[in-house]
């Protein structure tokens, strides 16, 4: 849903879908799935031009990834 809200233009929305999404995978265990709720999302608050929490996103979904890689977790 993000995804269709991003490309349709309705970023505050999409913002708000991500988010939910991540809510969702988190209560699931899906630590993959939010890293890519993730990085939508800080696709979503680039295009916002809401820089600094873009930043933080992509730095926490990189900081997370790399957790994963090092303890061989795919979720």
């Amino acid at each position: 849903l993000g995804t269709i809200q991003r490309d349709d233009g309705h970023l505050h929305k999409a913002s708000g879908s991500y988010r939910a999404s991540m809510d969702v995978k988190r209560r699931t265990g899906d630590q993959s799935g939010i890293e890519m709720s993730r990085q939508n999302l800080g696709w979503v608050l680039l295009g916002s031009g809401e820089f600094a929490s873009a930043r933080e996103c992509f730095e926490e979904g990189r900081r997370t990834c790399q957790e994963m890689l090092r303890d061989g977790r795919r979720q």
